[in-house]
Parts: structure tokens; C-alpha cells; sequence
């Protein structure tokens, strides 16, 4: 069960960091980790080995969190998710299937909008608006792109909620551990039929979810 949106990583060389956070003047930093070594899951997700990467979790009143995420380079650029204030958009070369997909993690079609999903985990405040935009051109999904790449969730038990996703058939990562914000996390990877990455994110203990 999904209990709390954790984040949207926007992406990005490090070199335009500063750029990218001119861009989000609303946001504040609520921490930032520097030089993170890269799990072992990720490497399959990657346009282009990556060692090391920065995050800054930025946060704003009612706004979904933004993971900005840096590495060395960004070679591509992403065209899966975008975010317009609280909506996450979703480029699909398969309409149903994604609609499928956001059915599983326990979204709602809105009864006024067909193309819009809406989610409200337990410990959230806002919903978490999903709209799905079909579109037959390719699409390219990498973790190490320039722009929106992936959208995070909190899971009280990691292991338990990737079988579960298993058995549904969806593909997904290893488990790997991480040590963020002081915080260690039990992570893996959902990969779509479109290339949707959603990252799960489970917390040691639960503390601070």
C-alpha cells in the first residue's frame, strides 16, 4: 500500500543546477546530500554509467516535492513526465496500459476528467493529480535524462508491496539500500510499459515517513 508521494525527480547536469532552482522560485531546499554513490539498480536505468550524483529535495506550501537530482552529465532529455503546478503529466504510448498501471498502485479515474487519475495516500494533505497524455512518438526514459525522469512513493514494506507487483506481472528492480538525509531507505524500481520509472521507497523503521 502506498502511504505518502515521496517526490518528483527533475534531472539534470550539475553544471545547470543553479538554473533549474531560478526556475522553481517557490521552492525551498529542505536538504541536500552531495556525492551519493549510485545503487546497483539503477545502472540498468541509466542513459550512461553515472558513479556519483547530488540531490536537493525541494519543498513548497502546497506543491508536490521536487528530488533534484545531478550528475556529471545529462546527455538526452526526457519526455515521459512533466509537472504543471500540482499535476504530473504522463506521456503513454498505450493509454490503457498506463491507466492499468495507476489502477494497480490504487489511483481513481475523476469522474469529471477522463484523462486524470487522482491518488490520496494516507499520510498526504493533497491529492496527487496523475493526467495521461497518449503519444506515439518514442519515448525516452532514463534516470540520468535532463527533465522530469521518475516519481517517488513511500511503502511501509518494500519487499511485501515488490511482490505484490510481481505478481501483477509488472517488471521491477533488486532491492537496494541507501542512506539518505540520515534516513535508510529500502529502495527498487517499477519500469512501465512506456518507460514510466516509479521509484518505492521504503524507510528503516518507519521513522520520519
Amino acid at each position: 500500500m502506498i502511504v505518502k508521494f515521496d517526490h518528483i525527480t527533475y534531472t539534470c547536469a550539475t553544471a545547470y543546477e543553479d538554473d533549474v532552482k531560478n526556475m522553481l522560485p517557490q521552492y525551498k531546499v529542505k536538504f541536500k546530500e552531495k556525492n551519493l554513490f549510485n545503487i546497483e539498480i539503477k545502472n540498468e536505468l541509466m542513459n550512461k554509467k553515472q558513479k556519483y550524483h547530488n540531490i536537493t529535495m525541494l519543498y513548497k506550501d502546497k506543491g508536490l516535492p521536487i528530488e533534484l537530482t545531478t550528475y556529471d552529465s545529462c546527455e538526452v532529455d526526457s519526455n515521459v513526465f512533466n509537472l504543471s503546478d500540482t499535476v504530473i503529466s504522463i506521456n503513454t504510448a498505450n493509454k490503457e496500459k498506463t491507466e492499468i498501471l495507476l489502477s494497480d498502485l490504487g489511483f481513481n479515474k475523476e469522474t469529471n476528467n477522463s484523462d486524470r487519475w487522482v491518488l490520496h495516500p494516507i499520510l498526504d494533505n493533497v491529492d496527487i493529480l496523475v493526467e495521461i497524455k497518449e503519444n506515439n512518438s518514442e519515448v525516452i526514459s532514463y534516470l540520468d535524462a535532463n527533465g522530469f525522469t521518475s516519481i517517488a512513493f513511500i511503502v511501509i514494506n518494500s519487499s511485501k508491496y515488490r511482490q505484490r507487483l510481481l505478481k501483477l506481472g509488472y517488471q521491477v528492480s533488486e532491492i537496494n539500500q541507501l542512506i539518505v538525509n540520515n534516513k535508510e531507505l529500502s529502495i527498487f524500481f517499477l519500469i512501465g510499459y512506456s518507460g514510466e520509472i516509479i521509484e518505492f521507497i521504503s524507510i528503516k523503521n518507519n521513522e520520519g515517513i
